[in-house]
This record gives structure tokens, sequence and C-alpha cells, in this order.
């Protein structure tokens, strides 16, 4: 799976050195503290700011994006934001600086996702922000560039549900799709919540009203699987006909994987062939030969 990169430069000082401390004295600033550490965040190849986006787009870190750093010799986080000229502390009195005999760190990024499952998804900055990637605790040696690079990884997934056809229990010209929602979690450990996702018609707009679903119409959420997500547990449900229908079964859901789930409705179940799994936002998909492939039941 391809996962994002940043990189974190410290510039070269005549002075020397702190070891393991934030700078906080009063005659220093972020921007002319000769220690201060200048992050620099490449994308390699996507970042989490446009979950649908095309490749170009999810090659782009977005005005405003947070990243926050642990630091195990300061034992505290460090928040950077991207603004128009390049990442900035987000409190100009709080960075790091490289302690003289390497450290260990652990970055995050859009922090909103680990202390708050987002539920509320039906705009793209609400799906943007439900997503979650994290770096885990790594330990590195003062290189001597004063470079440190970060892998971060996908913890959740991105589901779709995609409306491909009616059964003849409903009439697709008036049975229109409304409130419609997937079960999801942000925590392994935690039971799934009723997630308002985003919703694209059949021309891959936003629609004037979410209340007018039919066929070629998806609804996208992130998140993942809870532990118990047995046959009885609702997967997806919606209104139609004003009644409600439910889909059973939430699937167990592997992180930084896209899932589309092509749903005809009036079908109560879903079956192998009607998911497909692929790479999510990765410019080789992990299926080998790329594209979607159907799972296996």
């Amino acid at each position: 799976m391809k996962i994002n990169i940043i990189s974190i430069l410290a510039p070269l000082a005549s002075a020397a050195i702190l070891a393991g401390c934030a700078k906080t004295a009063p005659e220093y600033s972020w921007a002319t503290d000769p220690d201060a550490v200048v992050v620099n965040a490449s994308v390699s190849p996507l970042t989490r700011s446009n979950p649908l986006g095309d490749e170009d787009a999810q090659k782009k870190f977005n005005i405003g994006d947070r990243i926050e750093i642990w630091q195990s010799s300061t034992n505290e986080r460090f928040a950077y934001v991207l603004g128009e000229n390049g990442w900035s502390p987000a409190d100009n009195g709080k960075y790091m600086v490289w302690p003289k005999n390497g450290d260990v760190f652990d970055a995050e990024y859009q922090k909103s996702a680990s202390s708050k499952f987002v539920s509320d998804q039906h705009t793209l900055d609400g799906l943007a922000s439900a997503d979650y990637m994290k770096s885990g605790n790594s330990s590195f040696d003062k290189p001597g560039d004063n470079q440190l690079n970060l892998q971060l990884k996908r913890q959740f997934s991105l589901v779709t549900v995609k409306i491909v056809g009616y059964d003849d229990q409903y009439n697709k010209e008036k049975d229109k799709i409304s409130d419609l929602k997937i079960h999801l979690t942000g925590r392994f450990s935690d039971p799934a919540e009723a997630v308002s996702p985003y919703v694209l018609d059949d021309q891959g707009k936003e629609p004037d009203s979410a209340a007018e679903g039919t066929i070629g119409w998806t609804y996208s959420a992130i998140g993942t699987s809870p532990k118990d997500n047995a046959d009885g547990s609702v997967f997806i449900e919606f209104m139609i006909a004003g009644r409600k229908e439910t889909v059973t079964g939430i699937p167990t859901l592997e992180a930084g994987k896209k899932y589309t789930f092509k749903l005809n409705v009036g079908k109560r179940a879903l079956d192998s062939g009607d998911i497909t799994v692929s790479g999510w936002g990765s410019t080789v998909d992990l299926i080998d030969g790329g594209g979607e492939q159907d799972v296996d039941a």
C-alpha cells in the first residue's frame, strides 16, 4: 500500500542544539530560532484532505491541514498547520528541536478522528475530517542532514454504497431513496454508529436533495468495522416508499482499502458478487493488475 511520507527538516545551525526540549524562551520565535524543526510535508502519493479526489487531487495538501507530532523526549504534542507559505507551528512559541542523540516520534493526521469518531460525513469536509492516519512510534538517530522521515498509514477504510438496480418490489421511476446511513465505527472495540455519508448523484455531482436517490447514486463514508459485526448487525439502512430497508452483517474492513457495495434496492442481502475492493488512492492498486476485483465470499 502506498503511504504518505512526511519529511521534517531542521536547518543547519551554528548554535548548540538543545537536547530534547521545546524552545519557549522569549528571545526566540519559530521563524528565528536556528534550531527549530522546519516541517516540509511531501505527498507520496496521497493525502487525507481529498479522499474522493483523483490522483492529482490526492497529491496535494490543502491550506489549513494539520499534523500533530508527539516527541518522546519532551512528551509533548506539536501541531503544524499548512499556510500559504508552507508549514508552521500552530503556536509559534511551541515547536520541536532535534535532541542531541535522536528521539522517538509519532505523527498523526486529522487528529479529530482519533479522539472522536465523525459520524456526520454528509459534506466533503465532513468526509475528509473523518479520515485518520498514523505513523506509530518510530525511533530515529539524529541524522547528519537533520532530516526526519515519518511514514503514516491509513487506519480506516473508504466505504461506498452504489445503487445499481431495483427489484420488482419497488418502482425505480417513483420510489426514491432517502436518509441512507452506513454503520461504521472509529475503533474496533466500539459499537457501530449510523454515519451520514457523502452523496453524489448519477452524474457524480452533489444533488440538490439527498432524498431523491436512485440508480447510479453513491454514498461514501470513512471508518472501520466493529468487533461485534455479526450477521444481525445493521450495515446499511435507508428509507424508500415510506418503509425502512436494512442490509445486515457488517463486513470486516481492512484499513487502507476502498470498498464498493453494489446495492439492488429491495434485495435484503449482499453476496460476493455485489462487493468490490481496490487500493484507496494508490498509484498502484493493492490488487495485482489494478482496477477493482470481487472480494472472496
